[in-house]
């Protein structure tokens, strides 16, 4: 999906007609709310961007709100490319056999370790950061915080857009007459 507004940030830092809320949604926990709050952007004419990094788990955005799920670009960047190849599907291949489903036992190990743990967050904005086309991180006027994974994304947002407002709900005055509360 692509967006046929105007930017959200005019010249002098207002905002301008259509406001860009990006909500960080990283985890399917609490993403219920969330969904409610996009749609009341969309409905009210602004554009509303949703980063999950689930595979498409948990509930789907409504329509007009655009999704952004980081899992596969996790899965292929820089180092976890390696942990990600399983040799199964690779011997399934050679040997013409199906191919072995779910993720690669290294990988799954790797995911649950604590040290990824720690630094998952920071992966996420890595790899949220080559797709400025559909994120546009200077356009953002708000950011809705979902947990404490969001925090590492939402900073590297804020200091993109600095006039963009952050919180765990949308504000009254970016939707107009329509009040949004979580």
């Amino acid at each position: 999906m692509t967006d046929l507004g105007a930017s959200s940030i005019s010249n002098n830092g207002s905002t301008a007609g259509r406001p860009r809320v990006v909500a960080l949604a990283v985890t399917p926990r609490r993403r219920k709310n969330v969904l409610y709050m996009l749609d009341e952007v969309v409905r009210s004419g602004g554009v509303a961007v949703l980063i999950t990094a689930d595979g498409g788990r948990g509930d789907k955005p409504a329509a007009g709100v655009i999704h952004i799920d980081l899992l596969a670009d996790e899965r292929r960047w820089g180092p976890n490319r390696l942990l990600t190849a399983d040799p199964r599907r690779i011997a399934a291949a050679l040997t013409r056999r199906p191919r072995p489903k779910g993720a690669s036992p290294v990988w799954r190990r790797w995911v649950a370790s604590r040290p990824y743990r720690a630094v998952r967050y920071w992966v996420l904005w890595r790899v949220a950061r080559r797709r400025p086309d559909l994120l546009r991180p200077d356009q953002v006027s708000h950011v809705l915080v979902v947990g404490i994974e969001s925090w590492p994304i939402a900073w590297h947002l804020l200091r993109a857009s600095p006039e963009a407002s952050i919180g765990f709900s949308v504000p009254p005055e970016l939707l107009g007459s329509v009040a949004v509360q979580a």
